[in-house]
């Protein structure tokens, strides 16, 4: 199974590493290409409210892939030319 929304079966996620650990987790879970590049880390504070939001975040992951939740968030396909 690929990307559902856009089809794609290769990408490249942008973000902080924490989140692109978890994109790429996901993807590759679910049959595609993931590329991670990493972007600056948060200020000190804000690093540490996301990294609890992130150990919660990583939880959701795993209990839903385990039951085999799907995501609540999904648009409509989009065709990518």
């Amino acid at each position: 199974m690929y990307g559902k929304v856009f089809g794609q079966k290769e990408v490249i996620v942008v973000s902080q590493r924490f989140h692109n650990e978890r994109a790429i987790y996901l993807g590759e879970h679910f049959g595609m290409t993931v590329y991670g590049y990493n972007a600056k880390n948060v200020a000190k504070m804000g690093g540490f409210k996301t990294k609890v939001r992130e150990r919660f975040a990583r939880m959701k992951v795993f209990w839903g892939i385990l039951f085999g939740i799907d995501s609540n968030f999904l648009g409509k396909p989009v065709k990518i030319g």
